[in-house]
């Protein structure tokens, strides 16, 4: 699956799980506004993995098709927080039981935890 990962939740760590997994990876540079990152992603066709959820559920909401977007939740106790690790297994989870891709589909990374 291609992703675009969103600087917010984005670490070495992560990019070389889901590259190691085979996953095509995009970052952009920091700093970019939100609009700007998912214009981006849209133009590549790339679903966009954060955890800034309200924004970019606005964003995704507010057109009539996007590539898919990928929320991590924080669950407000850093020892339950998501790791790398644990997104980078939920992705591949996702990837798996979506075939056709994530076109229009918002996805809670968490439900996807094992």
């Amino acid at each position: 699956m291609r992703l675009c990962v969103d600087e917010d939740v984005r670490s070495e760590e992560l990019l070389n799980r889901l590259r190691n997994a085979g996953h095509d990876v995009v970052i952009l540079e920091k700093g970019l506004a939100d609009q700007e990152v998912w214009d981006f992603a849209q133009w590549h066709d790339a679903p966009v993995l954060t955890r800034n959820a309200d924004d970019f559920i606005g964003l995704a909401r507010s057109g009539a098709h996007h590539a898919g977007l990928l929320i991590v939740l924080a669950e407000g106790d850093a020892t339950r927080d998501m790791k790398p690790g644990a997104i980078a297994r939920a992705i591949d989870r996702i990837d798996k039981r979506n075939p056709a891709g994530l076109r229009n589909v918002i996805v809670v990374v968490n439900q996807h935890r094992s």
